[in-house]
């Protein structure tokens, strides 16, 4: 069976008590992400409203942002790895 790591980073640390965990691969970041959110709740939701993911969280599938993949659309494959990070600002 494929398999995709998942990385949690910051408060996704809290919600899933886990600094990283296996997952089943062959779906979408999107896919992935309904799968989180049925897991652990709102904090992975996929869906647009009220902020859309963009606006919510980081998501790298192996060190490079979805923006420059095929965003909520990018395939992950066996042995991929996707990073979860907040979306937080700072100076």
């Amino acid at each position: 069976m494929a398999m995709t790591t998942v990385r949690y980073f910051g408060p996704f640390r809290d919600v899933t008590k886990l600094h990283v965990e296996e997952v089943p691969g062959g779906q979408t970041v999107r896919g992935l992400l309904k799968v989180l959110e049925e897991k652990y709740g709102d904090a992975f939701s996929p869906a647009e409203k009220p902020v859309p993911v963009s606006g919510r969280l980081i998501l790298l599938v192996n060190g490079r942002h979805i923006q420059h993949l095929d965003g909520l659309d990018t395939r992950l494959e066996d042995g991929d790895v996707l990073s979860v990070f907040p979306l937080i600002g700072g100076g």
